[in-house]
């Protein structure tokens, strides 16, 4: 398959829908049920106190990611439904361990459905939680793009005993990551840089991040060759989606590249991030549209939704310091006015 060929959100994965909340349970019966979508599962409480768990969720019939909070001390027994991948990313420790194994940093309990998980938790614990199908993850993965393939059973098969190793600075990344990805989810206008999570959106979080944390080694160049053809690309894509501009999840999943090399690659060519880069792209595009429209006939919001932005007031913002005036100003200036240069700016 040629990169050109992948397509970035076909439409059924467009319309995936998102499913988010918080449950709080005290009852070990109440318990047993919390992941019944996601796992043939049993808690064994060590005591009558304490027996409470708190997550937090968000995630698609494909995907899910979510962190959860341990009240007291248990033991956790099961296996994941169907045919998914799950990878657990501890954020507060309390001792405990995974198949009697103490917990080290960096290392990540990973399970596959048919293999048995015992987790044994103690109160104040909180952990991140990733899970996908292994058919969606295959998609997006398995077969070169830009970069190479990682499939499932290569990428698995570097855990030891079902723990796998990775760099802790970059787990403590993706857990920052993660978190507000989750948070946006959850409450969609708490964080303004970050952008509405689709359920496509965050199946595409879950991929980028299990792609990166599975990788073995860490990425710390990208040649020019290499980095020259991601950035095209990159640029191919964003055009294609016409007035829905993709996510850097769904770039990474489209170039079948980790997150750090799409940054590093950018880096390279432009000197600084997909996101700056392709945003400045955007209002560049928006002001020569509004300068060349006739104000009579022209909405301020018409255009910014074709330039891929859909938040009227973020556009504005952004506009403004951009080029000094506001894009309603700029679209009833008379036209000759010179064009502000900003970086990326595509004057063709």
């Amino acid at each position: 398959m040629r990169p050109r060929d992948r397509c970035i959100l076909p439409s059924a994965v467009r319309a995936t829908p998102l499913l988010s909340g918080h449950v709080r349970v005290d009852d070990p019966e109440e318990d047993n049920a919390v992941f019944e979508l996601l796992y043939d599962y049993e808690t064994v409480h060590l005591g009558r106190q304490g027996a409470s768990r708190e997550v937090s969720f968000a995630g698609t019939p494909a995907a899910a990611v979510y962190r959860e909070w341990i009240g007291g001390s248990s033991h956790n027994l099961g296996t994941l439904r169907g045919d998914k991948i799950a990878l657990c990313i501890p954020l507060v420790d309390t001792k405990s361990s995974w198949w009697g194994q103490p917990l080290k940093r960096g290392s990540l309990p990973i399970s596959r459905s048919g293999q048995s998980i015992h987790f044994t938790y103690h109160g104040g614990h909180q952990n991140l939680v990733l899970a996908v199908d292994r058919s969606v993850y295959e998609a997006a993965w398995a077969v070169d793009g830009v970069g190479p393939a990682m499939p499932c059973e290569s990428a698995v098969a570097a855990a030891r005993q079902q723990l796998l190793a990775s760099a802790p600075t970059r787990v403590a990344a993706w857990s920052r990551r993660l978190q507000r990805v989750l948070q946006a989810a959850l409450q969609p206008q708490a964080d303004p840089s970050m952008p509405v999570i689709t359920g496509a959106g965050l199946q595409n979080e879950v991929l980028t991040a299990l792609r990166s944390l599975l990788e073995n080694g860490r990425v710390d160049k990208v040649e020019q060759p290499l980095a020259e053809s991601i950035v095209e690309e990159t640029l191919v894509r964003v055009d294609a989606a016409v007035n829905d501009v993709p996510s850097v999840a769904d770039l990474c999943v489209a170039l079948n590249v980790s997150r750090r090399t799409l940054e590093m690659a950018f880096q390279r060519v432009t000197e600084t991030s997909p996101r700056q880069f392709l945003t400045q792209r955007q209002l560049n595009r928006s002001y020569c549209l509004l300068k060349q429209a006739n104000p009579v006939s022209t909405r301020v919001t018409d255009v910014a939704m074709a330039c891929g932005f859909h938040e009227l007031g973020r556009f504005a913002g952004r506009f403004k310091q951009a080029f000094g005036e506001s894009p309603r100003d700029t679209l009833h200036t008379r036209v000759g006015r010179a064009t502000p240069k900003v970086l990326g700016a595509d004057t063709d």
